[in-house]
């Protein structure tokens, strides 16, 4: 059985932070922004503290042993 799982293109929106990374190619391992990125999605998601990790498969992985 053939099954296609289908990608999108990563979406960057207006932030501007999130463009610096794109144009400087600061995407991983380390972001100059990341702390200041943490903090803005912690306030968008109105949450007590957040953890940026290396990947989606990383965080598929934390989600799953915790």
């Amino acid at each position: 059985m053939n099954r296609c799982i289908c990608l999108s293109s990563p979406r960057k929106g207006t932030a501007e932070f999130v463009w610096e990374a794109f144009d400087t190619g600061w995407i991983a391992p380390i972001w100059p922004h990341i702390e200041s990125f943490e903090r803005k999605f912690t306030n968008y998601v109105n949450a007590g503290h957040t953890v940026p990790l290396s990947s989606g498969v990383t965080s598929l992985h934390l989600a799953l042993a915790h």
